[in-house]
């Protein structure tokens, strides 16, 4: 995840699709990805309906966002193992 990087479509979802042996860097990889399709398909409708270009770094920002309320949200005894997804998160992001 950390070393991985394409700015190409099908490179990047054949990495997301890959099996990887780390759970919690596969649920990111995935969750990222998801994340920052949402955040550009909103960005595309946002602008198509008149409104204003959203800066860049707000733009990460809600990604970022929307990655950590997700791993904040993973409560239940059945994702337990991916209690080190914030750690994980945090030190991909810095």
């Amino acid at each position: 995840m950390e070393n991985h990087f394409s700015t190409t479509w099908s490179d990047i979802v054949i990495y997301a699709s890959q099996k990887q042996s780390d759970g919690v860097k596969l649920f990111l990889t995935r969750y990222v990805l998801q994340a920052t399709t949402y955040s550009i398909w909103r960005e595309r409708n946002t602008r198509k309906h008149g409104d204003t270009k959203t800066p860049s770094e707000v733009l990460f920002r809600n990604i970022d966002r929307l990655v950590k309320n997700k791993i904040m949200s993973l409560t239940s005894p059945h994702v337990q193992r991916f209690a080190t997804a914030y750690q994980v998160w945090i030190g991909a992001v810095l």
